[in-house]
């Protein structure tokens, strides 16, 4: 019988250290790559993209976030998927709510969750905006976008430069 050598495999024991090694196995290829509405390619390395979601896991832990309930309110994005790595690696549950629902059924779904943080795109921070305040259990909104179009929300951009300045 003829002997075939196993592949070595890398074993990682937490999500975060799985991060860290494809982004040092990998880091200058391509990890993600997508189109703009202006036909042009974007594309990110895995040392690219470790990069950003450990600075945003950064700027959640120093807000006393990670581990939480973190609602996740938007289209499929690049800054979705940044999103949704970055609380997984900080230990916490990222709460995807389906944008085709009644506005009510999404604040409801937020709320129902322990949701203690809500990143939403443009479309729909004005729909989680309603449920930010005194005495409600939201502490941050976040937008998915640089600049939020609400005034109490906070922009991706300045959030991952909180957590690259805490690096």
């Amino acid at each position: 019988m003829k002997q075939i050598p196993l592949n070595s495999v890398d074993y990682y024991t937490t999500f975060s250290d799985f991060l860290s090694g494809i982004s040092h196995k990998y880091s200058a290829k391509p990890a993600i790559s997508y189109f703009t509405k202006r036909k042009e390619e974007r594309c990110y390395t895995y040392g690219e993209l470790a990069a950003q979601v450990f600075a945003l896991r950064a700027a959640l832990t120093a807000r006393g976030l990670a581990g939480q309930h973190i609602a996740l309110v938007g289209e499929n994005s690049y800054r979705w998927i940044l999103t949704y790595l970055a609380v997984t690696a900080s230990g916490g549950v990222v709460v995807c709510i389906d944008i085709e629902q009644p506005v009510d059924a999404i604040r409801e779904m937020i709320l129902a969750a322990d949701a203690v943080a809500v990143f939403a795109s443009s479309s729909c921070l004005s729909i989680c905006a309603p449920l930010t305040g005194e005495g409600s259990p939201i502490q941050l909104l976040a937008a998915l976008e640089d600049e939020p179009s609400e005034p109490n929300a906070v922009g991706f951009v300045a959030l991952c430069e909180e957590g690259r300045g805490l690096l």
